[in-house]
């Protein structure tokens, strides 16, 4: 059992393929839009962007316009892209573990946070249409911030926001990018990776795990991850 009388503990998710496998929604969705022009899109290529936005990450409407000859309706696209996304994301369910997870948490009066590089507005109503918005004290998302993953600053704000030492909290990630984020404020950090993350290097994890369902908190102590 862990001393939440004397210190305060936390454990902060990342949302995107963590929490739930939107990466492989969104990846789907994308090749559902390259398969109207008979091509596919390479996985290969989509693993570029994993835990990453911007201009540092690959960008599927950018590659599509390199490759098609024909003028692209990009406003169409974009709306046809956001309706197969919409139905693919509404039919997944949260990762083995997740919400398991978070019940052990709140029995052992464990702060729960989310660090996003997604915008709030994906989040939250992802969040809400799971039913468990209301169990994170803070959601920290891009834009609540000046950089997002790698860079530390979305949990830095999370733990601060939260009251927790870094030393005292547990990223959860799936991604090498996320992963290194935590890293970099100071926490240890516990992998998982999605279907589409599961070739990335994960070396600098404290742990990484096939999913969730094989992690608890008593391993969390076990493991001195806090």
């Amino acid at each position: 059992m862990l001393a939440t009388n004397a210190n305060k503990y936390a454990i902060i998710f990342d949302f995107d393929g963590t929490i739930l496998d939107t990466e492989m929604a969104e990846f789907l969705a994308w090749n559902d839009i390259y398969n109207q022009f008979d091509i596919s899109l390479e996985r290969s290529l989509w693993e570029q962007r994993i835990g990453l936005v911007g201009e540092n990450s690959f960008n599927p409407l950018t590659h599509l316009q390199t490759i098609v000859k024909e003028t692209i309706d990009i406003f169409s696209l974009q709306q046809k892209r956001r309706s197969i996304l919409r139905e693919y994301v509404l039919s997944l369910k949260p990762r083995s573990g997740v919400l398991e997870l978070i019940e052990a948490a709140q029995e052992n009066n464990i702060s729960l946070g989310i660090a996003s590089s997604s915008p709030s507005k994906w989040v939250k109503s992802n969040l809400s249409q799971m039913g468990i918005a209301d169990v994170f004290s803070t959601i920290k998302c891009a834009d609540d911030v000046r950089f997002v993953k790698p860079d530390p600053e979305l949990y830095i704000c999370a733990l601060k926001d939260m009251g927790v030492s870094p030393k005292l909290s547990i990223a959860i990630e799936d991604s090498p990018p996320g992963l290194l984020s935590a890293k970099r404020a100071g926490m240890s950090c516990v992998c998982v990776p999605c279907e589409l993350s599961r070739t990335l290097d994960f070396a600098l994890a404290d742990v990484v795990f096939e999913s969730l369902a094989e992690f608890s908190i008593e391993a969390a102590s076990h493991l001195s991850l806090w």
